[in-house]
């Protein structure tokens, strides 16, 4: 079958998940899916979603939303002309959502603004709390007061599809930056360090005992890659490279993976075993499901050791931000942790080494940008 019947025939029609609609919009290659027989362009499935939020948010307030102001990542593409042909096609997603005035705001400025917007609108209230406080040791300030609007701040946001940065100061950007790494890549990481070989990439086969091709297991990178090989042709390349194989059983754990399409079930497992290593030293990847049987450990230091490369990368794109802004590290008063994956402990940990623990902050993990866009301006 076609991998969307796949996905009906386990599903018994009951539905279809679709995730990481944005970032597909930066594959030309990709236009849509066929979902129970009807083919979707992704700028319509966009709209229908985006359509819902719109009639949801137009019932509530009463009256027709014809204007949105749209997050987007810093950096689509680094191709300009594609970055910016991506950004066309989440235009005209938001089109047929009905929206007819659109506008674009990079995820960390908006961020940005709902941080400074926030702490200019709370700051007396704050220092007022502050001195009771001062009076009271025992009570906990329910907020840190911050640096004035005209001082400087980083935006650290780093979600589950990209780390984007940005500096401002009063109501001016200074600078702006992000990389395509995010938390749903470091599972992948994870699923290739640690899980690979459950499935047959350290197997050998054949007269010769040659190895199972690497390339065969790229699609394991992420949990909707596994879709594409539910096809006869692969089936027929599963059942060749266990001829002779030094243990077939593994590859046929990966054809029944593919077949029952299990993909998001085991990558919620490595999300499981991800976030238990935020607060642990040690965390079990667990996943059993028919002939497949995982309990794989896997620790802070493993973690940390797997995505190394991916913290130096997201360390330079940090300072190249500042370099962009022509300042140093001890020019910037506050920096702002937002995002899922901000929560990660190695990566708290890098800003503390480069801008000092005093300047860390974590400011409304999940809703920042989506606030921080409600603004219209900086007044």
């Amino acid at each position: 079958f076609p991998s969307h019947d796949r996905y009906e025939e386990y599903d018994f029609g009951t539905g279809r998940l679709l995730q990481a609609l944005k970032t597909g919009l930066k594959s030309k290659a990709y236009k849509g899916t066929t979902i129970f027989g009807q083919f979707y362009s992704l700028e319509e499935l966009i709209g229908i979603y985006v359509g819902s939020i719109k009639k949801a948010a137009e019932e509530l307030i009463g009256e027709e939303i014809t204007a949105v102001k749209s997050g987007r990542p810093v950096i689509f593409l680094d191709d300009p002309e594609r970055d910016h042909q991506t950004e066309e096609r989440l235009k005209e997603g938001l089109r047929l959502a009905g929206f007819e005035s659109i506008e674009f705001e990079f995820e960390p400025v908006a961020a940005a603004k709902q941080f400074v917007h926030g702490n200019v609108r709370n700051n007396s209230e704050g220092l007022r709390q502050t001195q009771k406080d001062s009076e009271n040791p025992s009570s906990q300030e329910p907020f840190r007061v911050v640096p004035s609007i005209s001082e400087k701040v980083l935006v650290f946001d780093f979600g589950g599809g990209t780390l984007d940065t940005a500096i401002v100061a009063g109501d001016k950007v200074l600078a702006v930056d992000g990389v395509y790494i995010g938390g749903d890549l470091l599972n992948g990481d994870i699923m290739e360090a640690k899980l690979w070989r459950y499935f047959g990439s350290q197997e050998r086969y054949g007269d010769q005992q040659m190895e199972v091709p690497l390339h065969i297991f790229e699609p394991l990178k992420n949990w909707f890659g596994l879709s594409n090989l539910n096809n006869p042709d692969m089936m027929n390349k599963f059942d060749r490279f266990k001829y002779k194989c030094t243990d077939p059983g593994k590859l046929e754990n990966y054809k029944y993976l593919i077949r029952m399409n299990l993909g998001f079930e085991l990558y919620e497992a490595i999300e499981l075993a991800k976030k238990t290593l935020s607060f642990e030293d040690q965390a079990v990847i667990r996943f059993e499901h028919g002939s497949i049987d995982i309990a794989e450990p896997i620790s802070k230091i493993e973690f940390e050791e797997i995505i190394k490369p991916r913290v130096e990368e997201i360390r330079e794109v940090v300072m190249r931000t500042l370099k962009s802004a022509d300042l140093e590290p001890t020019d910037i008063d506050v920096v702002v942790r937002t995002g899922g994956s901000s929560l990660i402990p190695i990566f708290e940990q890098m800003l503390v080494e480069i801008f000092g623990w005093e300047k860390i902050k974590q400011f409304e993990t999940f809703t920042s940008i989506a606030a921080g866009t409600g603004y219209r301006d900086w007044e």
